[in-house]
């Protein structure tokens, strides 16, 4: 008579059937699909470690192809940026602080961070480079246009007892203070202080940086210290009359010439005509036209060669 089989024999059996079966290795070919559309809505790899099925056809058209998957470095570093050098993606650390981010096509990046000019504390005005220090007075020295040098004074001519006189005011108090403030480069020996106006000659000089022309006293001179341009769209200056105590209505125009004064080098110079403010006739700087204790106040201004 056989003996019935155990249900505990049954099950051990069938344990081992299915380990026999568990232990058995995989040798065929695994194939990874990625879909365009798949790597289009996110990123890869994380498509990767979430395990969702992914199906690439459109990457992998035909035959076996081989699938490579490399992590990019991520930026660690607060302020560093993602370039690229035209062929790769490429790290550009961050700068220092205040610099600026600028084009730059001869590095390898494209850009680069560099200094900025620094407007925090600026130059004179006129400067044409960056420099330091906080803005200045404007003088002569800083304000220059079109290679010219800017001129700004107040000039009194006045007679006193019988001798024609002249001498440089303050520009911010023109109701008697003298002073040389202002805009005076340029003129040689302007001062606040009267001096006799010369009739000038090859051999009379200035007096304080003023005499009257040569042969024609209509006009009064300045001691320019270059020669200025004889062309209309050089050197000039502009007279503004402020103040005409001498009853005479008169006017003070511009005029030019080429003198050699005291034996000097022949400069062309710029001067101020007196005038007759109805007629427009020329007259000449004298007692006749400016009476004893009578004066002229007259602001000069304009652009010169310096």
């Amino acid at each position: 008579m056989k003996k019935p089989i155990s249900l505990a024999l049954l099950l051990f059996t069938a344990f081992l059937a299915w380990g026999s079966l568990a232990g058995a290795e995989n040798t065929s070919d695994e194939t990874l699909r990625v879909s365009a559309t798949d790597t289009t809505s996110g990123k890869l790899d994380a498509k990767l470690v979430g395990g969702a099925g992914i199906n690439v056809d459109n990457l992998v058209p035909t035959g076996d192809q081989k699938l490579t998957i490399s992590a990019k470095d991520k930026l660690v570093n607060q302020g560093d940026l993602l370039t690229n050098d035209g062929g790769d993606d490429k790290t550009l650390a961050v700068g220092t602080n205040g610099q600026v981010l600028v084009v730059d096509l001869t590095t390898a990046n494209g850009i680069k961070w560099d200094d900025g000019t620094d407007f925090s504390a600026p130059g004179p005005i006129g400067d044409t480079t960056a420099s330091t220090g906080d803005f200045t007075t404007l003088n002569a020295t800083d304000y220059e246009w079109k290679g010219l040098r800017q001129i700004v004074f107040v000039l009194e001519v006045k007679n006193d007892g019988g001798t024609i006189k002249h001498r440089v005011q303050n520009l911010r108090k023109t109701s008697g203070s003298p002073g040389t403030d202002g805009f005076t480069s340029g003129i040689s020996g302007l001062s606040g202080t009267f001096g006799n106006t010369p009739t000038l000659s090859s051999s009379v000089d200035f007096v304080n940086g003023v005499g009257i022309r040569p042969a024609v006293p209509t006009n009064l001179m300045f001691d320019f210290d270059v020669t200025q341009d004889a062309g209309s769209t050089g050197a000039f200056l502009i007279p503004i009359l402020i103040q005409d105590t001498t009853g005479n209505n008169l006017a003070v125009l511009t005029g030019a010439s080429s003198e050699s004064i005291n034996g000097g080098a022949s400069k062309f110079r710029l001067s101020l005509a007196l005038a007759d403010s109805v007629s427009g006739a020329t007259v000449n700087w004298n007692t006749s036209n400016i009476p004893s204790g009578k004066y002229l106040k007259i602001i000069v201004m304009g652009y010169v060669n310096v």
